[in-house]
């Protein structure tokens, strides 16, 4: 493909898998806490018997331990708000890579940059890792932003999300600043493919073949912006009503084929 898609990769649980399979990565090399297994459910078997489901550290350890064994390396699911140093903020469901050095000690390498990785405790990654825990004070380790019973923002943030940055309301988020967020993101977004449509309008002049494409980005601008409008629309009534499921601007961008 030539055409853009998106700054980041923001992919489901099942889009993991099938890029895994395809790769032909080992097989149990995705590991996700039972908390959110929910997920994969009615999978087909060739996408299931990529992921690692576990309960504990003793069992993420020993899943680990066998995938190492066949020379494989372990990636993650976990909520980066909560991974140490996370500030009870951030950018939701993320993936990491995830391994055992020779002493036991867990490593997490971070595809934000070397300067996110680190050696993670057993208990810390639990917490970022087991959606049970996230709307419960006793769990949370002190942090700049600590959500707490009464604040804006407490209790668990969105979870059947695709993972990626913006994925989901943030912790400390209150409803109105997430709502802002999200716009703003969609605006980006909106900019970025307008610079595209401009910069493809110039190109025509010497490149007729190019016609095709950007019909096309014409066309993913205008889905995409009544994705938003709806999505705002739909979350503002949510905001007075509270009446039904928080509103998922992914279920819009599903809704006008733009994931």
């Amino acid at each position: 493909m030539t055409k853009f898609v998106d700054g980041s990769p923001v992919m489901t649980l099942v889009d993991k898998a099938r890029l895994s399979n395809a790769l032909g990565l080992p097989e149990r090399s995705l590991f996700i806490h039972k908390s959110m297994a929910g997920e994969l459910q009615n999978l087909p078997p060739e996408i299931q018997k990529q992921f690692f489901v576990f309960e504990n550290a003793d069992q993420l350890k020993a899943g680990l331990r066998d995938l190492q064994t066949r020379g494989g390396v372990g990636e993650i699911r976990v909520n980066a708000p909560f991974l140490p140093g996370g500030g009870m903020s951030g950018h939701g469901l993320h993936s990491v890579n995830i391994r055992m050095g020779d002493d036991g000690q867990l490593i997490m390498d971070n595809n934000w940059g070397t300067d996110k990785d680190q050696v993670i405790s057993s208990d810390a990654l639990m917490l970022a890792t087991n959606a049970e825990r996230w709307g419960n004070t006793k769990f949370r380790p002190e942090g700049p932003n600590p959500a707490r019973p009464g604040d804006p923002g407490f209790g668990k943030p969105t979870v059947w999300t695709p993972d990626g940055p913006g994925t989901g309301r943030n912790p400390n988020e209150d409803p109105q600043a997430y709502q802002k967020r999200i716009n703003q993101l969609q605006q980006d977004r909106d900019q970025e493919i307008k610079n595209k449509i401009e910069a493809l309008q110039k190109e025509l002049k010497i490149q007729p073949d190019l016609q095709k494409e950007l019909t096309e980005l014409v066309q993913e601008r205008t889905a995409l912006q009544r994705a938003n409008a709806d999505f705002q629309k739909a979350y503002k009534t949510w905001l007075v009503t509270k009446s039904g499921d928080e509103p998922s601007l992914t279920d819009y961008l599903e809704r006008y084929r733009l994931r």
